[in-house]
């Protein structure tokens, strides 16, 4: 009923294209998928010619002029963009030392029944906006229609817009709040939680994969101690494909440098990461260590490559089965995170089809010490997809140490 399918397709095409601040990303459409979608969504609802009394007031410039009037009168511009009204001032009070008003400074109307105090004034003006308009005073603010417990939680927080000023060293700030509320801003922008799981809440579209679960975007609870800082602001710039074998996909939301590293910032706070860039070369990693990881995923032994890819080459069987690619370990996962889930996978993300293999390895592998094993492991996964060093090595980064020299192994473990 809004327009037409022409307008729908550029939208869903290239949303920025029509607008540089544009929330909705692009979900990188080929042209065919850009038509079967517009031609869906011109299905929904009907296409209805204006009545002739509309187009008349339309073209009638006192009925315009009118319009504008409430336009300005209402404050329109305050939240949408209005040509001609880019410059206009907000309607609304300042707010700034809200919490600092007397109850002599707040206006009740002909409001009797509501007790004079600063609370129940709040209350009942974030309740029903216009509550205190007299037949002399109008008052404009809109309806929201506010659950009580978002009404409470708006009034704590003008209840603390005071004109006081508490000397700084006084005021407690947890590590990385700061990137913590910015990174919380952008994810409620872009909507992050309407497909992941962050912070414990959301994901609103895995109940579509309650069969598959496996399908669904990943949960990102650990996100910031999990991955890289540098492949996470590569790939929230532009999202490349971990499990190719999904028709999910994640849509580019255009990010600027600056909106990319808030993200960065966020998942690490969220995660206390105090050291999260990891330099990490093939030379560091000791042979011995790499041979024996090898021998722990291959068939006599854990296995792994029955799950997980490892770059072109594709586990058998379907891919519901399927794991990510251990290729993309090196520049995606911390080392630290990676001895972390080879631990307890379950501990890290409950419910996952990884099976944990410690304690109890097998004792021919490394004199059948755990924590040497899950070294190794560490140790070879990182390898994949690293070129073979042709120079000597150099000292690793200091947030990572590669593991000691490994033994050989002695005889197979069934």
């Amino acid at each position: 009923e809004k327009t037409d399918a022409r307008w729908i397709y550029h939208w869903v095409k290239n949303p920025r294209g029509y607008s540089a601040v544009a929330r909705m990303p692009s979900l990188r459409l080929s042209d065919d998928e850009a038509r079967a979608v517009t031609a869906y969504l011109v299905t929904l609802g009907e296409k209805r010619p204006a009545p002739a009394e509309l187009e008349a007031r339309l073209a009638d410039p006192a009925s315009v002029a009118a319009g504008e009037k409430l336009v300005r009168k209402y404050g329109c511009a305050g939240c949408h963009d209005v040509p001609g009204m880019e410059s206009e001032s907000r309607i609304g009070v300042e707010l700034s030392a809200f919490g600092s008003k007397t109850k002599e400074e707040l206006f009740f109307g002909d409001r009797v029944d509501v007790p004079e105090t600063w609370d129940d004034w709040t209350y009942n003006k974030l309740l029903t906006p216009r509550t205190y308009a007299t037949k002399w005073i109008e008052q404009v603010m809109p309806q929201f229609d506010l659950a009580d417990e978002d009404i409470k939680a708006l009034r704590a927080f003008l209840s603390s817009r005071t004109d006081s000023k508490v000397p700084v060293k006084y005021l407690y700030r947890p590590p990385g709040e700061d990137r913590m509320v910015a990174g919380r801003r952008l994810v409620g922008r872009y909507n992050c939680t309407g497909c992941h799981v962050i912070e414990g809440h959301g994901g609103d579209i895995r109940r579509l994969y309650q069969e598959q679960p496996t399908f669904a975007p990943p949960i990102l609870n650990g996100e910031g101690e999990k991955v890289q800082a540098d492949w996470l602001f590569n790939f929230v710039k532009a999202p490349a494909p971990i499990r190719p074998w999904l028709q999910l996909r994640m849509p580019t939301f255009g990010l600027a440098d600056e909106e990319a590293n808030t993200v960065v910032g966020y998942f690490e706070a969220l995660d206390h990461v105090q050291v999260p860039f990891v330099h990490l070369e093939r030379a560091a990693l000791s042979t011995e260590n790499v041979e024996a990881g090898k021998l722990l995923t291959s068939k006599d032994y854990f296995d792994c490559f029955s799950c997980h890819q490892r770059g072109a080459v594709k586990p058998q069987g379907p891919p519901e089965g399927w794991a990510p690619d251990l290729a993309l370990a090196h520049v995606r996962l911390s080392p630290e995170w990676i001895i972390k889930w080879l631990h307890d996978p379950q501990k890290v993300m409950p419910g996952t089809k990884m099976p944990s293999f410690f304690p109890g390895g097998p004792p021919d592998v490394l004199g059948g010490d755990d924590e040497a094993q899950i070294r190794a492991l560490r140790d070879y996964i990182l390898s994949l997809g690293m070129p073979e060093p042709s120079f000597r090595p150099r000292s690793p980064s200091p947030s990572w140490r590669p593991s000691p020299p490994a033994p050989p192994p002695t005889r197979r473990w069934r």
